[in-house]
């Protein structure tokens, strides 16, 4: 359980310090310790998209433009995340969800959760 209030912990650390215009990609400068919570910005331009790794345990959020989908997959296999153990979308702009589709569809995901099911984007 407490992997999981890490999780939500640094999903709240994420949506509080970012807007629509955030960019940006942090890398790892040394290899973090098991257990550690990391919290990578994908540079998506003028669109968000984070990975937060902890525990075993992944979860991304948003998945910039649908243009940044294949951006987004290289940067998890970069990071050698096989499967997301959570995908958030904040909210159905398509510089939000755009760019899930090829997560979606190249990784298993548990658990998915977004606000609305249809936007006019």
């Amino acid at each position: 359980m407490r992997i999981i209030e890490n999780l939500i912990l640094a999903l709240l650390l994420a949506l509080s310090t970012t807007a629509c215009g955030g960019e940006g990609q942090s890398a790892p400068s040394a290899a973090p310790a098991e257990g550690a919570l990391e919290v990578h910005y994908i540079d998506v331009g003028q669109a968000d998209s984070a990975l937060i790794l902890c525990g075993g345990e992944s979860m991304l959020i948003d998945g910039g433009n649908v243009a940044d989908s294949s951006l987004v997959v290289s940067y998890l296999a970069d990071q050698g995340v096989d499967s997301l153990d959570y995908v958030v979308c904040t909210h159905a702009h398509e510089d939000h969800v755009g760019g899930l589709s090829g997560p979606l569809s190249q990784y298993p995901a548990e658990h998915v959760f977004a606000p609305v099911t249809e936007y006019d984007t």
